[in-house]
């Protein structure tokens, strides 16, 4: 979930300023190279476009395509991990690593028609856009892909460590929730205590 990276990098942070560990957080934008696995929840929309493509299936576009993404090679996100390893300066910092430009997903599935000499048109579907990045994800979607956010809050809750208001999501038994500027994470403890008598029943006692 995006927001448990929040506070792990303020720890990272504070770990550099009490001058123990030198650290940096770097934080990637749409990489895509060769060998990306199109499966993967992680990957970006390129290698599942061109799987798509080849397959002979339009790619889906959620909306109207003209939402824009910042797409960095792998070899650029190698070679800003290897500066960022060398530089003292970095040390305690958060780092975006992009490639300062945007294309749409339009423009995209254009460009890939070209190099891949065909004539496929995206089929779009209805999405829906994240309060907190306005990004578009799949109308089904809880969190969206792009900053961890919840798409559809179900309720809210106060943080038990410094009392923030904190939005909640369901998943499965379990009500939780995170707590961006403190880190803290809170959970229903009847739902928690009927998940461990689940996974003690099936012999998985060791797992919370």
């Amino acid at each position: 979930i995006g927001a448990a990276k929040d506070p792990a990098e303020n720890y990272l942070g504070a770990c550099a300023g009490m001058g123990d560990i030198e650290t940096v957080a770097l934080r990637y934008f749409n990489v895509f190279g060769p060998r990306q696995d199109p499966h993967s929840e992680y990957s970006a929309v390129i290698p599942r476009f061109i799987t798509a493509m080849l397959s002979g299936k339009q790619p889906t576009v959620y909306g109207d395509g003209q939402q824009s993404r910042d797409f960095t090679y792998v070899e650029n996100i190698v070679a800003e991990n290897l500066l960022a390893a060398g530089a003292a300066s970095a040390s305690g910092r958060v780092l975006n690593v992009a490639a300062g430009g945007k294309i749409s997903l339009l423009e995209l599935i254009a460009a890939l028609n070209k190099l891949l000499k065909m004539n496929v048109a995206p089929r779009h579907e209805e999405g829906q856009k994240c309060p907190g990045c306005g990004e578009m994800n799949s109308a089904g979607a809880a969190v969206c892909w792009a900053c961890g956010g919840f798409l559809q809050p179900v309720g809210v809750g106060q943080c038990p460590a410094c009392a923030s208001v904190m939005q909640g999501e369901v998943l499965d038994i379990v009500d939780f929730g995170f707590c961006s500027p403190c880190g803290g994470v809170w959970l229903d403890d009847k739902k928690l205590d009927a998940l461990r008598a689940q996974l003690q029943a099936r012999g998985s006692e060791s797992l919370l």
